[in-house]
């Protein structure tokens, strides 16, 4: 009875240990593929938005409108072969997780927006396989931060600033100071770049761009007398 029952069993173990079969080399092979064409980039949309502005005299209400900025995120070349895992954090805290398929995305192109607009948001993207055999299966794993906004950005200070990295509009930095130490930090950025260790050698280049025309007219005017004195001992040769 008991050598039946094995035989009976028998069947379905082979059946599940098929169903089980791990990735094959191709597959694996084609998945990283497919896997490593995935990035994920950012805009900022600006939308006008109505609202009512309500007096707060009690003299009346005035119909306007305001610009509300948000970020659109897109990942790009999701395959139907593949499954993502998103994960959202803010200063290493979990915010919040999605499972995104090749069904969720537009042409394998998944797109959400964010109205967070002072926290850098780091997204964890675990790139999954959802193919027979593979299916769950990790591939690759990627990160990507959504900027915040500078408020640093809007200072009359920062304007003639733009290329630095405490002065541009969107940052994925969490540098916090004052304005006064962003001034100190702005006049050390303006100031000649000279190397303490070297005076000579920055004294040579500040004559050298002080005088360079000077310089030229020189070497022009050597070249000019060496050349008239080569042809004058060649004429004497001769």
């Amino acid at each position: 009875m008991k050598y039946l029952k094995s035989l009976l069993v028998l069947p379905f173990l082979i059946a599940l240990n098929v169903n089980a079969a791990e990735c094959t080399y191709k597959q694996q092979a084609n998945l990283n593929k497919e896997a490593a064409l995935v990035e994920a980039n950012y805009e900022v949309t600006r939308e006008e938005q109505p609202i009512t502005f309500e007096d707060p005299d009690g003299l009346g209400s005035e119909d306007t409108t305001i610009i509300i900025a948000k970020f659109k995120i897109k990942i790009y070349n999701l395959s139907e072969d593949l499954s993502l895992d998103i994960t959202e954090s803010v200063k290493d805290k979990k915010t919040g997780s999605k499972t995104v398929t090749y069904a969720d995305t537009e042409n394998g192109v998944y797109t959400f927006t964010s109205d967070n607009l002072g926290d850098v948001i780091t997204y964890t993207i675990k790139i999954n396989a959802a193919t027979e055999g593979c299916a769950g299966k990790t591939i690759r794993t990627m990160t990507f931060k959504k900027p915040r906004v500078n408020p640093y950005a809007a200072l009359a200070m920062c304007k003639e600033h733009t290329d630095v990295q405490y002065c541009e509009e969107y940052t994925t930095k969490d540098f916090e100071f004052t304005e006064a130490k962003l001034q100190e930090l702005l006049n050390e950025i303006d100031k000649p770049n000279t190397n303490p260790d070297n005076p000579t050698g920055n004294g040579f280049l500040k004559f050298l761009k002080n005088n360079y025309l000077y310089i030229i007219g020189g070497v022009v005017l050597v070249g000019a007398g060496a050349g008239a004195y080569i042809i004058y001992r060649k004429k004497r040769v001769l």
